[in-house]
């Protein structure tokens, strides 16, 4: 049962990673195609793939002996019944660079969804070509994706809470017309009509910011047209 919640996740991580481009595709090009961001986008797509799970494995292992010294240390006061000041003072410590490293994963995780991706798609770049083009403006620009940050996390946090309420409230609504059918027919109206206009909403928010930093990197430019071979 592991290896296969493993390898559904495995899957599942391998197309939301192709996914990724054809959103992009589709939102800077106000299109609605599948077939040729799957196919063009394909290298990239499986590079992100790759990349995602060697660096979430390396991220994974910091986190896991964190999480081990707290637990060895935490283990034998449980069975003595007696917390003692050196073994609190170990396991406090280590939760705040627990809490602090995680925090940490998510800010990498924020820009390379935010920022890696969309310089990805644009210049058509494989995962560590694009962290060198991330690398070129972030110093210079690190106010502004600082200010990009905070802004992102409060709408993302109002969004959540409208849709969470949303969602109860319809939820709520199907409970108690006694409807398990309603219910069910929901689900995805809500997953459609209500999240991927969000999704939509903070991807292109995303690529505008970018496109304001560097405008070589604006995903809603058209690709210059090639240049004719010299006779």
């Amino acid at each position: 049962i592991v290896m296969l919640i493993i390898l559904v996740g495995i899957v599942f991580l391998w197309l939301n990673s192709r996914g990724k481009f054809m959103f992009i595709w589709n939102l800077a090009g106000n299109r609605a195609e599948v077939v040729a961001p799957w196919r063009d986008f394909s290298q990239q797509g499986n590079s992100l793939f790759v990349w995602q799970i060697v660096i979430g494995l390396v991220l994974l292992v910091p986190a896991l002996l964190l999480g081990l010294v707290m637990l060895l240390t935490a283990l034998p006061c449980f069975k003595a019944n007696d917390f003692n000041a050196a073994a609190l003072s170990i396991i406090i410590s280590a939760a705040v660079v627990l809490i602090l490293y995680l925090i940490g994963v998510a800010i990498y995780y924020f820009l390379l969804n935010s920022v890696v991706v969309p310089i990805m798609f644009k210049k058509k770049l494989a995962f560590l070509p694009a962290i060198g083009e991330f690398s070129r403006i972030f110093i210079p620009n690190l106010f502004t994706f600082v200010k990009f940050a905070v802004l992102y996390l409060i709408l993302e946090m109002l969004a959540g809470m409208i849709l969470l309420t949303l969602a109860i409230v319809i939820l709520c609504v199907c409970c108690c017309m006694c409807c398990v059918i309603m219910v069910l027919l929901a689900l995805p109206y809500i997953s459609t009509v209500v999240i991927l206009p969000v999704l939509a909403y903070f991807r292109l928010f995303s690529l505008e910011v970018l496109a304001r930093i560097d405008p070589c990197l604006d995903c809603f430019a058209p690709p210059a047209p090639a240049q004719a071979p010299a006779p």
